[in-house]
Order: C-alpha cells, then structure tokens, then sequence
C-alpha cells in the first residue's frame, strides 16, 4: 500500500513539472545588437545571446540613466554656457593664485638655499679657524712642557749647586774654627 502511494506520489510531482514547463516564458533570442529599444525580461526568462556583447542594467539603473539622459536633453544652454564661464574665470583665478604661490615658493627656496650655502660656507670657516687654534693650543703647550723641563733641571741645579755650597761651606767653617 506504501509502496502504491509513493508511486502515485512520484507520478503526480512528474505530471506537474511538465505542466509548468508549457507555462513557462519563452526564450529570447538576441541576435542583432543594434536594438533601438530596451529588451525588457522577468526573472527566470531565458536569454540566448548569439551576437558579439550585451549590455544588461537593471530597471533602477536603467530609469536612473534614462533620467541623466531626459535632463541633458532639457538642458538649457545658456545656463550651461553661463556655469562654463563662470568655472574658466574660477579657474583664472586659481591658477593666478597658484602661479603668486609657486613664485612665492620659489624665492623662499632660493632664499633658504643661499642661507644654507652661506652657512655651510660660516662653518667651513669655524671648522678652518678651530684648527688653527688647536694647532696654537698643541704648539703652546708642547711649549709649555719643554719649559717645565727647563725649570725642573733649572731647579735640580740650584739644589744641586746650594747643596753643596752649604756643605762647602759648612765644611770650611769647620775647618776655619778648629785652626
């Protein structure tokens, strides 16, 4: 009894697909692209494209464009011509603006380049005049250090010539007071 039921179940599910399939939108055929007028399809429907390319927009895009479309065609060029000019002259004073700005720009770098060659030139000059100081502070205090050594073998032979004057002297006057 189950097994009659799933047949007579199958059977029904069969005998409808293929009544819808004689319900079902017919397939277009796109063969030339030259189409004046929008194609309009349903979902579902089945396109054969048997040309180069197509173009494919939604309704929404297609209304939006159609709009751009509608009101460039209404358009009133006087107004058009009007907002041309007054967009050259905002662009005039743009680029008379940007022309102040670059020769303002320019002077400031040929500016800050002559304080950077003048600079570079001050501290070649310093770095020239340190050496040379340097060169006096080494040359003073080797100076300095051979002088030292003449005081100290200066002062070693005063000690050396007092120590033995005293003694000489010493010695003599020993010798004068026990005669």
């Amino acid at each position: 009894m189950r097994n009659i039921i799933k047949c007579l179940l199958i059977l029904f599910c069969i005998s409808v697909s293929l009544s819808f399939q004689t319900y079902a939108q017919a397939t277009v055929n796109i063969k030339n692209a030259d189409i004046e007028k929008p194609l309009t399809t349903v979902k579902g429907q089945t396109l054969k494209i048997l040309c180069d390319s197509v173009i494919l927009i939604s309704p929404l895009r297609f209304h939006m464009y159609e709009k751009a479309r509608n009101s460039i065609i209404s358009t009133d060029f006087e107004k058009s011509l009007h907002l041309f000019d007054v967009y050259n002259e905002q662009m005039q004073t743009y680029k008379q603006w940007n022309d102040s700005l670059q020769m303002k720009y320019n002077e400031l770098n040929a500016l800050f380049v002559n304080n950077l060659d003048n600079t570079k030139t001050g501290l070649i000059q310093i770095n020239t005049n340190l050496t040379v100081a340097k060169d006096s502070l080494n040359s003073a205090n080797n100076h300095l250090d051979q002088a030292l050594l003449h005081l100290k073998a200066a002062n070693r032979e005063k000690w050396y010539f007092g120590t033995v004057g005293f003694l000489l002297g010493t010695l003599l006057t020993v010798l004068v007071v026990s005669k």
